[in-house]
């Protein structure tokens, strides 16, 4: 009876100690999970930051890009190319009937009717002293506003295209540069990198009338 009843205790001591290890085992699985649980979150969350990191860094760079990006309406006069920031440009219409206006300066041509607005019409080639050319099809007149109420067109030879350019792609043109039209120059573009030369007008210099008292 004895030898029984030591069996019997003996057998539910090893079922206890068998309990108690299944327990802890389950503990330490359980402890494992959590962590792995817990550096999976640890991880994910710090891909989430460094990829907000990374987006942020490109929009940075984007919009950076943006504020040096610059996009010129590129014209020709004879075989020059030159360049008008688009920022100035309203339209670009093709030739006109000019009404010539008595005593006006040598590179006004006169005004125009732009629906129902008078502008003001020059030559850029008088402007520039060269030779005029009979118009033609391929002519553009160019208005462009640089104050508010205040528009003039100007007459090119043609227009080829927009073309944008990077403030690292301009040749700036320095205070007192020599040369007979380095007033109405701003800078030199170069075009994709190529040897294609756009030279940047200074638009205002260009105009060169008091437009600010138009009604």
């Amino acid at each position: 009876m004895k030898k029984t009843s030591s069996m019997k205790k003996s057998i539910n001591t090893e079922q206890e100690i068998s309990n108690k290890k299944d327990a802890e085992n389950q503990y330490m699985s359980d402890k494992q999970k959590r962590n792995e649980n817990q550096k999976r979150n640890e991880n994910q969350k710090r891909n989430e930051n460094q990829n907000e990191k990374e987006s942020d860094g490109l929009e940075s760079v984007r919009v950076e890009s943006e504020k040096e990006k610059r996009q010129y309406v590129a014209l020709n006069i004879g075989q020059e190319q030159y360049g008008i920031d688009i920022n100035y440009v309203e339209s670009i219409i093709k030739m006109q009937r000019i009404t010539r206006v008595p005593q006006s300066l040598s590179y006004i041509k006169g005004v125009i009717n732009l629906r129902g607005e008078v502008i003001p019409v020059m030559s850029l080639r008088k402007r520039f002293e060269m030779d005029e050319i009979p118009y033609d099809r391929k002519t553009r007149i160019i208005i462009v506003k640089v104050v508010e109420q205040a528009s003039i067109g100007i007459i090119v030879d043609g227009v080829r295209e927009v073309i944008s350019l990077y403030d690292h792609e301009i040749d700036r043109l320095t205070t007192g540069e020599e040369g007979k039209y380095a007033k109405y120059i701003v800078g030199v573009g170069r075009v994709n990198h190529s040897d294609v030369l756009l030279s940047l007008l200074n638009i205002i210099n260009v105009i060169g009338i008091d437009i600010t008292d138009k009604d």
